[in-house]
C-alpha cells in the first residue's frame, strides 16, 4: 500500500471518509442520505479526525483497507 499524505484536517476528513465508503467524491450532504449517517455522526468522525491529525498519527498508523470494485 502506498503512504497517504494529508494536507489538512478536511483533507483528511475526505481521504478517509472516501477510503471507509469506498466512493470516488465526497460530499458530506451525499454521505448523510446515501449512508444514513446523521449530522451527529459526522460532527463526531471530524472531531475524531481532528483529534488524530492533531496528535500527528501518520498514514502508516491508521488502518486503511483498499476497497475493489
Amino acid at each position: 500500500m502506498l503512504p497517504v499524505s494529508y494536507l489538512s484536517v478536511s483533507d483528511f476528513v475526505e481521504k478517509t471518509w472516501r477510503s471507509l465508503l469506498c466512493i470516488d467524491h465526497y460530499d458530506e450532504h451525499a454521505v448523510i442520505f446515501e449512508y444514513g449517517a446523521t449530522s451527529m455522526h459526522v460532527i463526531s468522525f471530524v472531531d475524531s479526525c481532528n483529534h488524530i491529525y492533531k496528535i500527528g498519527l501518520t498514514a502508516a498508523d491508521i488502518l486503511c483497507q483498499t476497497c475493489y470494485p
